[in-house]
């Protein structure tokens, strides 16, 4: 039983992450803050080439981190989660009232997800692929090595957790993948 609660404990901790990850694609479909749909490299080029490409916009990235925020802590208010933070930065529960560690912690997951599939996309651009195509296996590591970095700097996870959240954000993503194409979100299977 107690692997059942490690796995719980590490979803919890990664749903931020997930969110973030998926928010921008649902976005990007609809006219949700059409002015802000404008590139994150404000078309900046990096030896001769994009640095992240069409694909990465402040639109994204603030609904991704906007979306991430609200909803993972609504979900840990309904079902009363504790973040287990770091001592330093003081633990809150989350179920009686919300803070603004709370939002930040939520946040700044999102953020990193999003910052470690911008990372991605850069090396995609210098390496030719072009933004959509695939690099596996970094199509699936990218977001969740970005959480996993503002998961460790904030919270006190173990060995445990942390593998639980690196087998469990690469493999769902595929999943995603294809459940997005299957609804024509998203231009390929995988």
């Amino acid at each position: 039983m107690q692997i059942v609660k490690e796995i719980a404990i590490a979803f919890m901790i990664f749903l931020p992450a997930g969110i973030a990850n998926i928010a921008p694609i649902p976005a990007s479909r609809f006219d949700i803050c059409r002015k802000l749909n404008i590139p994150i490299d404000f078309n900046k080029k990096f030896r001769g080439k994009r640095l992240f490409g069409e694909h990465k916009t402040i639109r994204g990235f603030l609904v991704g981190v906007l979306l991430s925020s609200t909803l993972s802590t609504l979900v840990y208010t309904v079902v009363d989660f504790h973040i287990p933070l770091r001592g330093s930065l003081v633990s809150s529960r989350i179920g009686t009232h919300t803070t603004a560690l709370d939002l930040l912690y939520t946040g700044a997951v999102g953020y990193g997800a999003l910052f470690g599939d911008a990372v991605e996309s850069f090396f995609k651009r210098q390496i030719g692929i072009k933004p959509g195509g695939r690099w596996i296996p970094f199509d699936q590591l990218d977001y969740v090595l970005g959480a996993l970095v503002f998961i460790t700097i904030m919270t006190n996870i173990s060995w445990v957790n942390f593998a639980v959240i690196l087998i469990f954000g690469t493999t769902v993503h595929p999943v995603f993948t294809y459940l997005g194409w299957r609804l024509k979100m998203k231009n390929d299977p995988i």
